[in-house]
């Protein structure tokens, strides 16, 4: 629990709590589970458990470490895959499929990529289930670059940044730390830069896509 005193190598579990947060931000009702040990029995009764809602959702144990156990126990259980790995950067091992007719969504574990990935992937197909318009699904702005990129690598990349309305347009400023690990930038972000695939180089003051957290756009 964030705030409870840790043992020796052990870390907050804060991905759940920022999850079932911007869940709700989506008009859905989260359930939180209590972690699974590394073992398959026991990540097996937590998926059954689980099926009881409309969507699963999972966090980390879904890349090719040698304790990564999700898949495995849910294609013991049924899990039909739709595919797993996504050119999406951060957030590749993503993986997706039909659980016990639930839709099951196995997110990375590393903060940033669970939180970007269910901003990404999770709140379209949130908004599918609930019957919001396509239209309105995860719309994108263009705004100006303060900051040079470089050109982009093969895969998406969704990069953290500060969005903000300018007296005639919007203007945004890419975070200099992109890493998976740091919530500390993602904490500081109220958007996302999207770089396609081999993206060239952009310069100052050229637009790119943008996708907002919100729709409150700081005003300096």
């Amino acid at each position: 629990v964030p705030g409870s005193a840790l043992s020796f190598n052990k870390v907050v579990s804060s991905n759940s709590y920022g999850l079932a947060a911007m869940l709700e931000s989506f008009g859905a009702i989260p359930t939180v589970y209590p972690i699974a040990k590394d073992k398959l029995k026991d990540i097996q009764d937590k998926l059954i458990d689980a099926s009881k809602n409309d969507l699963i959702l999972t966090i980390g144990g879904v890349s090719v470490g040698n304790y990564d156990y999700v898949k495995d126990a849910a294609l013991a259980l049924g899990l039909k895959i739709k595919f797993h790995k996504v050119a999406m950067r951060p957030g590749k091992p993503l993986l997706a499929g039909v659980l016990h007719e639930r839709p099951f969504i196995g997110l990375p574990g590393n903060p940033v990529s669970a939180l970007i990935c269910c901003k990404v992937m999770i709140q379209p197909l949130l908004n599918k289930m609930l019957g919001i318009c396509e239209k309105n699904s995860n719309i994108k702005l263009r705004a100006k670059l303060t900051k040079p990129l470089p050109q982009n690598g093969v895969r998406e990349h969704y990069m953290r940044a500060i969005l903000k309305q300018g007296k005639d347009e919007l203007s945004i400023c890419p975070l200099e730390r992109q890493d998976s690990s740091l919530l500390s930038e993602l904490s500081k972000a109220n958007a996302l830069i999207v770089r396609y695939p081999w993206d060239p180089a952009s310069k100052e003051d050229e637009y790119v896509d943008v996708l907002p957290f919100t729709q409150n756009i700081i005003d300096r």
